[in-house]
């Protein structure tokens, strides 16, 4: 008898998949469950030896280097657990048996690996039978289970013929049809495999099974089906699966996996031979465009075509096909059908199926039986999302039933599967609604009328009330009016810029032009001249409206600009502005031109269109619930320049609520944020989340009384992390948090999530559904709505789809489409559906990159990254010169530890090649990291310094580490090298390790100038000094404990080398030290009696 075998191909495909996942325990395994009602110990372990001795391949164990597997003479040994339960009271037991078995990594060489008998106190016992993919088929397993029911019942079992000697023979086979094969596959057609479109995995390696199944009533129905038509039900299943999982991908063909028999039934007693006697199929599917039952047909007609061929691997196919195509690809979608009868005798009943496959990423199996058919879907969640998985098996499941149930015509030609998910998506976007047709002017004046004398503006501890507000804006319409008119001509646009600092007047200049219907454009006071020139020209402006800090620069521009206090009129007060009546609205419908940053590093300038963004503000009082607060007050942190910025003053005033004004030089300090914030019981924060996480780092211990009157903190412009969204519960529970989005294009905000409970055990907050009048598209290529899971473009379509970009027609006609004769924003942002309609954003279309030929969301890494501890903020970038990973990032964690942490989380090419702790990310002016910097960091060798222990260079060497830059001078102003309030923490905290000595924030924000802090830091040094022992100080000083107080400077170790170090450390100068080289002499200078 033939005791050994060559491995057949598939056998050594599964080999060299197990080489490559070696370090992920993903292998090809099954897990049976069966249930001997009467069983006996005894008998159970002579009727397995008996299964053993008649089908050797069981014990057969694997030689992969000589690609050979043979019979192994180590016997199988049952391993017995007492449940000391019933059956159905010990489920939930048997559940966590088989789980710990089917995961756990077993180094048994053998097929049938493990065999574990459960025993209850019925009399009976769950078996459980792990086996080795490699070395035994489905159909093989069925005779296996069979045949041990059989024995243990004494029921007479046929012989097998050895599956050594057919596989030896087959692999002779295969060589001498080789020929035929090839000539066979080089007529066909060669196609991709399938691919899942714009799939975004998870980045752990492990494997996921969804179950779902058929009773018995509609099976019944899809066989009568089948059979009026003359299909198998196998075929009529496979097409039912291609018709649904075309709708998940791009291609309009693709090929996958077939697993088939390769029994040849000359051989007698073949179909009781246990062992691996499969091989698999490519499928060429390029029917997208058929019926279903000319689908069917034609896998039908393929079947038979394959049969014929006889001995054939699917490896050789794949060869063949990737020579024609001259391209690697593997198969990674499977669909196999199997018939498996519930009761195997009168005494064994199978209970459950566990498949662990290592060579595809989705395996689709139906397992048959008399009462129902299961599906049993298993995925590898690094390939595929779960969330795209489950709803793809719910939409297959579905177009069975209604196969079944003859609700759909499988006759009809140009059949394409509407999804289940197609109706939610357009209830979600059942967003109309009608506006009261008022104007942003007449809803601000109806809320002045409202209102009167309710404060409307806290600004510098002034309170300004609707009626002064509505006063003040006046006199500047009044003057703005007659003196606009010098500066522009007939014809041109009415538009004016706003070149101001934040404060009060800023917001009186822009409520000016509203009430005059000029278009107004906020400029960001810290861009260039260039720059600003730049955008004024694009937009078409007359004139430039600027306040005393910038006058300056606003004489630098290339147009006319007015100083706002040459705008304050003596007229006298009239009960309008001069000829309002007759300005029905603005010309162009343009309201606000907002800058945004562009693809070529010139801003673009967004026309925002003045329906759009009253849609915008109303529509906000309803998505964050605002009626349930007792009050509305913001606090306008958010810059001027930036849309969010229009909730802060123009909601609040359309929603009759009041703003608080931070002052410009202190808009950075968290500690003079939430003073703002308690003194002034604003309930409202608006902003970017970086804005709001520099609160949540102050070093302030009371932050939660601070923002205790908080009951709505709105986030957007980019991610809100998980971590930061935890951290504001924690520090005040009453209040809700707002997820928006919507870029600059489409209006202020109109996508917005309400954080729930549930979003913080995830590990991203969603993106949201759509506002009042807004519709959200995720299209595929074809312009299709994507399937939920599936990451695909977002459009955006409504009322606040802006009028394009300012003088720039060939980026509004790529930005702005008419699709289905509707106007969409191209937004460029990648995002997927979820279960509840709501869109999960996933990153920008320009942030997935491929290495290596291994194509990589960013956004992945990031997300990952977010949930370690000890990681603040992080950004992943691909360097500019070396074209690698590299990940920077904020945190307490090293970096070692960082890199730890990820290689345990990420699959292998997703792993930065450098990881790059930075005390502060760079933020471009948005609040967004600055992937533009980031990518062109310059990775220097670290060269060896003589530090200078000076103050001066010291400080130096402190802001160069916290800002991450070079050649930094003490002349520098902090501003211009990007400096912030959440730097400044961090210098304070540098300084106070260095010095012991501790500074306000303000003492930093409020000194632009870097040598101004000197004498700042070495007053808090004189101060600290002063009280402090100073003959310990000279001890730690000279590292000396043997110096005493009547000793000199020189006595004591002092030099030219280290006078000026010591001078700074006592607060004295240099010629104190040496004119006065006594401690008691130091301490009556410093002002301490000896």
């Amino acid at each position: 008898m033939c005791r050994e075998a060559k491995l057949i191909p598939i056998q050594e495909m599964y080999c060299q998949t197990r080489k490559q996942n070696i370090d992920n325990n993903i292998v090809d395994r099954e897990l049976y469950e069966i249930y001997c009602k009467r069983f006996e110990k005894d008998r159970f372990e002579n009727s397995l030896d008996s299964l053993c001795n008649l089908h050797p391949a069981l014990l057969s164990a694997f030689d992969f280097e000589k690609k050979r597997q043979y019979k192994s003479e180590e016997k199988l040994k049952p391993e017995y657990y007492l449940l000391n339960e019933s059956y159905e009271e010990s489920k939930k037991v048997i559940e966590t048996y088989k789980e710990k078995i089917f995961s756990e990594n077993c180094s048994i060489n053998r097929v049938l690996k493990r065999l574990v008998v459960l025993l209850d106190n019925d009399g009976g016992a769950t078996i459980l039978t792990l086996t080795d993919g490699i070395g035994i088929d489905g159909e093989s397993q069925e005779i296996m289970l069979k045949d041990l029911a059989y024995i243990y019942e004494g029921i007479k079992v046929k012989d097998e013929f050895s599956f050594f000697e057919f596989a030896n023979e087959y692999v002779d086979r295969l060589e001498e049809n080789k020929t035929r094969v090839e000539d066979f596959w080089k007529k066909k057609k060669s196609i991709e495999a399938f691919e899942p479109a714009n799939n975004l995995n998870a980045t752990e390696i492990k494997l996921i099974s969804l179950r779902e199944k058929l009773e018995g009533d509609i099976l019944n129905k899809l066989k009568i089906v089948a059979a009026k038509n003359h299909l198998s039900l196998y075929a009529l299943n496979l097409a039912a699966y291609l018709k649904t999982i075309e709708r998940y991908t791009k291609q309009e063909e693709f090929a996958i996996s077939l697993p088939r028999s390769i029994r040849d039934y000359e051989h007698e007693n073949i179909e009781n031979t246990i062992g691996m006697l499969t091989d698999f199929t490519p499928f060429l599917y390029r029917q997208k465009r058929d019926s279903i039952l000319n689908l069917a047909n034609a896998i039908q007609d393929f079947l038979w075509e394959i049969m014929d061929l006889e001995a054939n691997s699917g490896m050789d196919a794949i060869k063949i096909l990737q020579s024609k195509l001259d391209k690697q690809f593997g198969l990674k979608w499977s669909f196999t059908m199997l018939n498996r009868p519930k009761l195997i005798s009168s005494n064994f009943i199978r209970k459950d199926i566990r498949v662990s496959t290592a060579s595809t990423d989705a395996e689709m199996l139906l397992v048959e039986n008399e009462d129902e058919l299961n599906f049993h879907f298993v995925i590898r969640q690094d390939q595929i999302n779960s969330e795209l998985a489950h709803y793809l098996l719910e939409n297959y499941l579905r177009l069975i039933k209604l196969i079944a149930l003859e609700k759909i015509d499988i006759t009809s030609d140009n059949f394409i599967y509407q999804l289940k998910e197609e109706k939610l998506i357009e209830e979600v976007n059942k967003t109309d609604k009608i506006l009261v047709k008022k104007s942003l002017k007449e809803l601000i004046k109806t809320s002045i009328k409202k209102n009167k004398d309710k404060t409307v503006i806290v600004y510098k501890d002034q309170k300004t009330s609707y009626e002064e507000l509505d006063k003040k804006v006046k006199k500047v319409s009044l003057s703005l009016q007659e003196k606009f008119a010098k500066f522009s001509k007939v014809g041109e646009k009415q538009r004016i810029a706003i070149l101001m600092n934040k404060s009060e007047e800023q917001i009186v200049t822009a409520l000016a032009a509203i009430y005059l219907n000029l278009t107004y454009m906020p400029l960001e006071t810290s861009l260039p001249v260039d720059d600003i020139n730049y955008c004024l020209k694009n937009s078409e402006i007359n004139l430039v409206i600027a306040d005393k800090d910038n006058e300056e620069k606003a004489a630098k521009l290339n147009i006319n600009y007015l100083k706002y206090e040459d705008l304050k009129s003596d007229l006298l007060m009239q009960e309008d502005i001069k000829n309002e009546l007759d300005i029905n609205g603005y010309e162009d419908g343009i309201a606000v031109i907002i800058n945004t940053s562009g693809t070529t590093g010139r801003p673009k300038s967004v026309l925002i269109g003045e329906e759009g963004l009253v849609n915008s503000l109303l529509a906000s009082y309803e998505a964050f619930e605002l009626s349930k607060l007792d009050y509305l007050r913001t606090i306008a942190i958010t810059n001027f320049c930036h849309d969010m910025s229009m909730f802060d003053y123009l909601g609040m005033l359309v929603l009759e609520g009041s703003f608080v004004i931070p002052e410009h030089d202190k808009q950075k300090d968290p500690n003079y944020l939430m003073s703002l914030i308690k003194n002034n019981r604003v309930n409202i924060w608006n902003s970017v989340p970086a804005i709001f996480e520099m609160l949540l780092y102050a070093n302030e211990p009371n932050k939660s009384c601070y923002i205790e009157s908080l009951r709505r903190v709105i986030l957007g412009g980019d991610w809100v992390r998980v971590a930061t969204a935890k951290e504001i519960r924690n520090l005040n529970s009453k209040l809700d948090l707002y997820s928006v989005g919507g870029p600059t294009e489409t209006t202020l905000w109109n996508i917005f999530h309400k954080v729930r409970d549930e979003d913080l055990e995830k590990d991203y907050i969603p993106y949201g559904k759509p506002i009042w009048n807004t519709k959200y598209h995720l299209y595929l290529d074809d312009f299709s709505e994507s399937p939920i899971g599936v990451v695909a473009r977002l459009y955006v379509e409504g009322i606040g789809v802006t009028k394009g970009y300012a003088s720039d027609m060939e980026e509004t006609n790529r930005r702005y489409l008419n699709i289905n004769s509707k106007c969409m924003f191209k937004s460029g942002d990648l995002g997927l559906r979820l279960k509840d309609g709501s869109i999960r954003f996933v990153g920008r279309e320009d942030n997935q990159v491929k290495i290596n030929g291994k194509r990589i969301e960013l956004a992945g890494i990031e997300r990952k990254c977010n949930e370690i501890e000890g990681v603040k903020i992080n950004c992943c970038v691909v360097n500019n010169s070396s074209k690698k990973l590299v990940l920077f990032y904020e945190g307490d964690i090293k970096e070692s530890s960082l890199r730890d942490k990820l290689e345990a989380s990420l699959v292998s090419y997703m792993m930065p090649s450098k990881i790059v702790k930075l005390d502060k990310i760079p933020l471009s002016h948005n609040g967004k990291a600055d992937r533009k910097l980031l990518s062109n960091y310059e990775f220097k060798q670290e060269q060896q310094v003589i530090k200078d222990e000076s103050l001066e260079s010291n400080l130096v060497a402190i802001l160069q580490e916290v800002l991450g830059a070079e050649g930094i001078n003490i002349e520098d102003n902090y501003y211009y090298l990007g400096g912030d309030s959440i730097n400044a923490m961090q210098i304070i905290s540098k300084l106070f390790h260095k010095y012991k000595v501790e500074l306000d924030i303000y003492d930093i924000l409020g000194n632009p100038e870097i040598k101004d802090w000197l004498p700042i830091i070495e007053e808090k040094i004189r101060q600290k000094t002063s009280n402090e022992d100073l003959l310990n100080l000279c001890k730690r000083f000279f590292n000396n404990d043997k110096i005493e107080r009547e000793m000199s400077f020189t006595q004591m170790g002092g030099n030219e080398t280290n006078l000026r170090a010591f001078s700074q450390k006592l607060g004295l100068s240099e010629f104190q030290i040496l004119a006065l080289p006594w401690i008691d002499c130091w301490e009556k200078k410093l002002g301490k009696e000896v």
